[in-house]
This record gives C-alpha cells, sequence and structure tokens, in this order.
C-alpha cells in the first residue's frame, strides 16, 4: 500500500527566465541563483572539446595535399569554437527524454520503447531497489521557500517505516557537480517548509549518456544526509546573497558617472 503524503498544490504558476511566479508572488528559481557560483569544471570541459575537435579536424587532412589558408584556419577554429555548443545540444536531449522517462514511469507505470530510455529505466530500478526506497508517484513536483526561491523537484521518495520525505534529482550530465549538492539542499529546505514533514535526506542519480563498459554501474549517486544537507543549504543561502546583490549593482549601472565610483 503506498503512504499518502499531502503535497504542495498553487493556483497559479507561471515561469520566467530566472523566476518563478506562484499565486502571484515572485520567487528566485534555485539554479539561477546557483549561477553565481563560478564552475571551473564547465570551463575546463569546453576547453577539452573544442581542442578535441580542432584535433579531429586536422587529423582527418592528414596525408591529403591541403592548402593552408586563412580560409582552411579559420573552418577549423569556427567548428572547434561551436563544438561545446553541439555537445550541449545532445546532452541537453537526452536529459529531457530522460527526464520525461522517469516521469512517466514513476506516474504512470509507462515503459518507454526507446532503448536508451529504457537503459536509463532498468537503472533507476535497480538504484530503487539497492537502496529501498519507496517513490512517490507525484513528479516534477514544486516548492518555495520563505527566504523567495522556488524550484522543481524531479521525484520524492519516503524512507522506509517513518513518515520522512526524500528529495531526488536526477542528472545526465558528465558528472555530479558540487553545486548540485546545494540545489537539492535548497529543494529539502523548501519542501519541508511546505509540508512541514522531516525532510531526512536527498539523492543525486546519475544516469550517464553513453552505455557503461561491462562490468560498470549504470548509474552512480551522492546521498546526504540532515547534516549534509544543512550545511549545503548555508551555502546556498550565501550563494542567494550574493546573486542578489550582483542584480542590485546591476541595476545601479546607470547611476554610473564613469569616475569608476557609483553615485549616491
Amino acid at each position: 500500500m503506498q503512504t499518502q503524503v499531502k503535497l504542495p498544490t498553487w493556483n497559479s504558476k507561471e515561469t520566467k527566465k530566472n523566476k518563478y511566479v506562484l499565486d502571484g508572488k515572485d520567487y528566485w528559481r534555485v539554479t539561477s541563483v546557483l549561477s553565481a557560483i563560478n564552475k571551473p569544471a564547465l570551463i575546463g570541459w569546453k576547453a577539452n572539446i573544442t581542442l578535441d575537435k580542432a584535433r579531429r579536424s586536422l587529423q582527418a587532412n592528414v596525408g591529403k595535399q591541403v592548402t593552408i589558408s586563412d580560409d582552411f584556419i579559420e573552418e577549423i577554429i569556427e567548428g572547434a569554437r561551436a563544438e561545446p555548443d553541439y555537445v550541449l545540444g545532445t546532452a541537453r536531449d537526452f536529459g529531457t527524454d530522460a527526464h520525461y522517462a522517469l516521469e512517466q514511469y514513476i506516474s504512470q507505470g509507462e515503459v518507454p520503447g526507446n532503448a536508451s530510455m529504457f537503459r536509463v529505466i532498468g537503472a533507476f530500478n535497480q538504484w530503487v531497489k539497492d537502496n529501498g526506497i519507496e517513490m512517490l508517484p507525484q513528479a516534477e513536483v514544486t516548492v518555495a521557500h520563505p527566504h523567495g526561491f522556488a524550484g522543481t523537484i524531479d521525484a520524492l521518495g519516503l524512507k522506509k517505516d517513518a513518515l520522512e520525505l526524500i528529495v531526488i534529482d536526477w542528472k545526465t550530465s558528465g558528472g555530479i557537480y558540487p553545486e548540485a549538492m546545494l540545489q537539492v539542499s535548497a529543494y529539502a529546505a523548501a519542501l519541508q517548509e511546505c509540508t512541514g514533514i522531516k525532510v531526512s535526506e536527498a539523492w543525486i542519480v546519475r544516469f550517464p549518456r553513453e552505455e557503461p563498459e561491462p562490468g560498470e554501474l549504470p548509474f552512480d549517486w551522492v546521498r546526504l544526509d540532515q547534516t549534509n544537507l544543512a550545511n549545503n543549504f548555508g551555502l546556498f543561502c550565501s550563494a542567494q546573497r550574493i546573486y542578489e546583490h550582483v542584480l542590485l549593482t546591476a541595476g545601479q549601472r546607470g547611476l554610473h558617472d564613469g569616475t569608476g565610483t557609483i553615485k549616491k
């Protein structure tokens, strides 16, 4: 028998570039707040993808009679420069499909026919079985916090033998990055505020885009307990203050008099 939990609902919900508008009230999007954090891993990733594309383009011409002209050089550069966006677009498509497949499977029991998505569902079932989590049928649950932020949780679970909620976030990126810990801690705090039910842990579960090699797990994960969630939520609140102050400064640019100071 599945446990029933009353989750937050909204009479009206609108999403903007960096905000949710829930029942007429503005909230910063959790993912927008996290844009205030530097992401050095992304910079290195883009550099590697760009250089790899340039290398492959040059290697394709090995043994050929090629004139090294300005046009040839520009073609190599432009192709390499566009590669990160192409890879991100492909990854985004896989991520969107995976999130939708998981949502439909959890809420409706619908099994996808696509081989890649079938693999994701198989990995999900193994993760649930390995960790003994009772999944709630509600997916894509939007929550808000009095601190002025909101976000949408991918999935929810219940801790066995206790009415304690578990926040679950799916990833299909190349890895699980530190900002994801802040993201789920914000979701956990908002969910607890909205429901009044203790959130005991959060999981970040990554399903790789490429099929794992034989012997490799079809998923990897990070689990945050209550101490981890509390520590990361403090960091998230700091990121929110930075984000809001950056926006405030940007809004004051019109007051700048060109002397290197902000007019009072």
